[in-house]
């Protein structure tokens, strides 16, 4: 266990595992949170919107940022809440930029 309680967890979204280190109490909202990137990942899938895992997880990302910006427009989010949304939105779109540039090394 590290420093302020944080326990690894993995997660699996798109056939991919991702580890997040978090406080336990954080954990079912991140299972959550994992399980409506797949849902919405899936939906894209099977409407034929997005024909690959890759494409899918970009639009899906590309959704959850419009809403935020929604709910900023709204002001129904706290700066707080929407630079932790932000944040993790970032992170998110770093590690498949990080995995198609990985992908594209295996294909040349």
């Amino acid at each position: 266990m590290s420093s302020g309680g944080e326990v690894s967890i993995s997660l699996s979204i798109g056939g991919e595992e991702i580890r997040v280190r978090a406080d336990p109490a954080r954990h079912d909202r991140l299972r959550e949170t994992a399980a409506e990137v797949q849902r919405r990942m899936q939906e894209l899938l099977d409407a034929g919107t997005a024909r690959s895992a890759q494409k899918a997880a970009l639009m899906a990302a590309f959704q959850f940022a419009y809403e935020i910006l929604e709910r900023r427009a709204r002001g129904g989010m706290s700066k707080e809440e929407e630079a932790a949304l932000e944040g993790r939105i970032e992170r998110m779109i770093a590690r498949i930029d990080d995995d198609a540039r990985e992908a594209k090394r295996h294909l040349e």
